[in-house]
């Protein structure tokens, strides 16, 4: 096992294609896993990691670093600072600590947790199916290339990028935000003052408790029509289609740049 030290200063620290242990210290640094089950240290400064191949153990530490698990079954910790964390390829452990933390993963049963702060995760990059989840329960799901579903667990995250596919997103008892992309997606807002934003699709709306808001300014090809009362609504696709709506729950609405007609409830 080699053991790595770096300096007070900004490095460029490189493993070697066995077991490391590498400490960047202080400064800016740049840190490579290579081959073998890593552990790597940012400390001090805003890093920027990757564990590459090997089941690697990233702690950013203090600092807004960008850590990136490569491939393996990786555990990764942001700590302290605003952290962006790729989980990549394999069984992932994420968690953010303090600060606001942006997750990304694509592949694999994860662990997201948050920790403190406003928290993101985003299933951008899924391409076989869309994600379904419960913020609340702290579970979620989605298909993999060989139609298996793959478990996700989410712990203290307020904030969800959903994916091109049709999608599930249920909030929990803080204010969320979600962001559906394309596909008929379902959201569920649940306790707090939530957001949801989507321009694509057969969507349904549940703001939940709290003051929520569906906001349209993405929709590129109409405008939209939508009653609250009544709990429906609509817009033109870019084949001349109507696509529906449904609204339970919602207070606020912004609409488009196009002609819109907005009624609203009790």
């Amino acid at each position: 096992m080699a053991i790595i030290l770096g300096t007070l200063n900004e490095d460029n620290l490189e493993g070697l294609p066995e077991n490391d242990i590498i400490q960047a210290l202080d400064g800016n640094d740049i840190v490579r896993g290579r081959e073998g089950n890593d552990l790597i240290q940012g400390n001090l400064g805003e890093d920027v990691i990757y564990g590459n191949q090997g089941d690697d153990v990233i702690q950013g530490n203090e600092g807004n670093d960008q850590l990136f698990g490569g491939e393996g079954d990786d555990v990764i910790q942001g700590g302290a600072g605003n952290d962006r964390i790729w989980g990549d390829s394999g069984n992932d452990v994420l968690q953010g600590g303090a600060g606001h933390d942006t997750f990304r993963d694509s592949s694999g049963v994860n662990y997201f947790d948050g920790g403190e702060g406003f928290d993101t995760v985003t299933f951008q990059n899924l391409i076989n199916s869309g994600i379904k989840l419960n913020l609340a329960e702290g579970t979620g799901s989605y298909t993999d290339e060989q139609d298996q579903e793959v478990a996700q667990t989410f712990i203290s995250i307020e904030r969800v990028f959903g994916t091109n596919f049709n999608d599930e997103l249920i909030g929990n008892e803080v204010n969320n935000t979600f962001f559906g992309l394309e596909g008929d997606d379902k959201y569920v807002g649940g306790a707090g003052h939530d957001t949801f934003r989507d321009s694509s699709g057969v969507n349904y709306f549940d703001g939940g408790e709290g003051f929520d808001t569906v906001t349209f300014q993405n929709l590129i090809n109409s405008g939209i029509k939508l009653n609250l009362a009544e709990g429906t609504g609509s817009y033109t696709d870019e084949q001349d289609q109507e696509v529906a709506q449904t609204f339970i729950s919602i207070e606020r609405v912004f609409g488009t740049n196009f002609n819109d007609e907005l009624i609203g409830n009790e």
